[in-house]
């Protein structure tokens, strides 16, 4: 809840003996520079500065804080002494100048929020690969790809990555990774979601291929796909790329953050 401190009440009192009927400030600049001088005597207040010096600097920073606004501090504290003789006026500009910092409040709680939901999303990043992370397609393998089915985590961003070397000499003529959602209802049709690829360059350097999804349909049930896939019209082909450093991230949306942060809170609540 915003307040007035001590040493605004302060201010208050000395402008008081300065009245003059003369450049008074209009109430609406008023409310925007009382808004202004209240943010700077938190922030040197927050800022850990010594007693002894608080009100010389705060003061100081008021006069600033006036002038950003076209005023002097002299008619500053004409203007608030003659509203200070008008208490019903005075009233009203206090109440705007309350909502006025109390907005502000709420949206650096929200902000704060977004910021904390941000960081939690980056530090819950899971790695759903389990199987092994380097493979070689050599000339004699008869493996053509390094097909995947995940079971998904929820809502939220996965993202399939890779390094991937592959030769000039693969005789492979498609060369690619894909990944896509499924949703598993019971039929031999695959009921693909969302799905993309991405093709692989043959000039015999590691390349980082990923492909990103966002599941927003709580339906579906795995994440399918290939890091690899090798084709030839030929039965028998050359097949010459390595695999490393896979990776199959999901980081969980927001909302879902949200709802186990609300389940959380209502098991302490319930302890």
């Amino acid at each position: 809840m915003v307040k007035l401190n001590n040493l605004f009440v302060i201010f208050i009192l000395f402008a008081v003996s300065c009245t003059s009927k003369d450049n008074i400030i209009p109430k609406k600049d008023m409310v925007s520079i009382l808004v202004k001088i209240h943010i700077v005597d938190a922030s040197v207040r927050g800022a850990g500065v010594s007693d002894e010096y608080v009100f010389k600097d705060t003061v100081d920073l008021y006069s600033k804080s006036i002038e950003s606004f076209g005023y002097t501090k002299v008619q500053f504290d004409s203007s608030l002494a003659y509203y200070a003789k008008k208490p019903k006026v005075l009233d009203v500009i206090y109440d705007k100048v309350i909502n006025e910092l109390s907005a502000l409040e709420t949206n650096i709680i929200a902000e704060n929020e977004i910021k904390t939901d941000s960081l939690a999303i980056r530090d819950s990043v899971e790695n759903l690969w389990n199987l092994k992370q380097k493979w070689n397609f050599s000339a004699d393998s008869n493996t053509t790809s390094i097909d995947f089915s995940i079971p998904v985590k929820g809502l939220g961003t996965y993202t399939v990555s890779a390094d991937i070397c592959v030769f000039p000499d693969d005789e492979s003529n498609e060369l690619f990774a894909e990944a896509y959602f499924f949703i598993d209802d019971k039929t031999p049709v695959i009921n693909r979601l969302r799905s993309e690829s991405t093709p692989f360059i043959k000039d015999g350097k590691v390349h980082n291929y990923l492909i990103s999804l966002e599941q927003k349909n709580s339906l579906v049930t795995q994440l399918r796909g290939s890091i690899i896939k090798q084709r030839n019209g030929k039965k028998n082909f050359k097949k010459h790329a390595t695999v490393t450093n896979i990776r199959v991230e999901y980081k969980p949306s927001i909302k879902k953050l949200n709802r186990l942060k609300k389940k959380q809170q209502e098991k302490q609540v319930l302890q």
